[in-house]
C-alpha cells in the first residue's frame, strides 16, 4: 500500500541524524532514493540538494530542508494510534522528514505511475532552522522555476499557506 511506503519512508529519515550544518547523512540518503528513482543529482555550493524530473510545461520547484533542531539524533519512532512519536530519546524529527518523504513520494508516484507532469525540480535544503541559509542561497535561474510548493509548515496539519515572508 502506498500509505505504508510513506510511512516507512518517514520512519527510514527520522532514523538518520541531521541538524544544521551536518545534513550530510540524509543527502547520501537522497541521492540513493533518488537514482533508484532514475533521476540524476547534483549538489550546489551550499550543499542543496537538486534533482530534476523531465516533463512538459512550466517548471514546477518542491522543497523541503534537510536540518532538524537539535539534538536531531536518528531513532526509531513510536507508532501509537495511527500517528508516530519520538522514542523519548530525541525530537521526531517530522520538520522536515515528513516534507522530504512527501518529495520522495510524490516522485516516485510520476516515475512509477508515467502520469503526466511538469518538470519537477526537487531542492532538499541546508541550514534551514539556522536562517534558511541553503533557500536563500538557492539559485533557481537555471532551473527556469517561478513557483514552487515548500513542504514545511508551522501551522495545523492540513493548513496551506500561499505566501511566506521572503
Amino acid at each position: 500500500m502506498l500509505a505504508d511506503r510513506l510511512c516507512n519512508t518517514l520512519i527510514e529519515l527520522v532514523g538518520i541524524p541531521s541538524t544544521t550544518g551536518h545534513e550530510e547523512h540524509i543527502r547520501n540518503y537522497l541521492e540513493r532514493q533518488l537514482a533508484g528513482s532514475g533521476l540524476s543529482t547534483q549538489v550546489d555550493g551550499m550543499g542543496n540538494l537538486v534533482a530534476t524530473l523531465a516533463g512538459t510545461g512550466k517548471p514546477l520547484l518542491l522543497n523541503a530542508h534537510m536540518d532538524r533542531v537539535p539534538p536531531g539524533l536518528g531513532h526509531r519512532p513510536v507508532l501509537r494510534d495511527g500517528i508516530l512519536y519520538s522514542d523519548g530519546a530525541t525530537n521526531l524529527g517530522a520538520d522536515d522528514a515528513a516534507g522530504i518523504a512527501i518529495i520522495l513520494e510524490v516522485l516516485a508516484r510520476l516515475v512509477e505511475q508515467h502520469l503526466p507532469h511538469p518538470t519537477i525540480v526537487a531542492v532538499f535544503t541546508v541550514q534551514e532552522e539556522a536562517g534558511l541559509c541553503g533557500a536563500t542561497k538557492f539559485d533557481p535561474e537555471p532551473y527556469h522555476v517561478t513557483d514552487g510548493i515548500v513542504f514545511d509548515n508551522a501551522f495545523e496539519a492540513g493548513v496551506a499557506v500561499s505566501k511566506g515572508a521572503a
